[in-house]
């Protein structure tokens, strides 16, 4: 099984959005990972630190609308792509 994107939020009950990316990378080392968090407002929190990071290809903050979503996984999938 072969996925093209990873899209998850940060702050979940159980496993962070951290722990399923490395998870998930431990399988597929070279998938590209969007990350979800409300923490936008924080320039220190670790998603924006995160950004940083290869796998890391977009941060999407909430609140956003489903055509932001889009745009992101396009735009993802388009750069990953090529």
């Amino acid at each position: 099984l072969k996925y093209d994107l990873l899209v998850t939020d940060i702050k979940m009950p159980g496993l962070n959005g951290y722990q399923v990316a490395e998870g998930a990378l431990e399988l597929q080392p070279k998938l590209p990972v969007l990350l979800i968090t409300a923490f936008g407002y924080d320039p220190d929190h670790s998603a924006v630190r995160a950004q940083r990071s290869p796998n890391v290809a977009g941060v999407l903050y909430k609140p956003f609308d489903l055509g932001k979503l889009k745009t992101a996984v396009k735009d993802i999938l388009a750069r990953d792509a090529s």
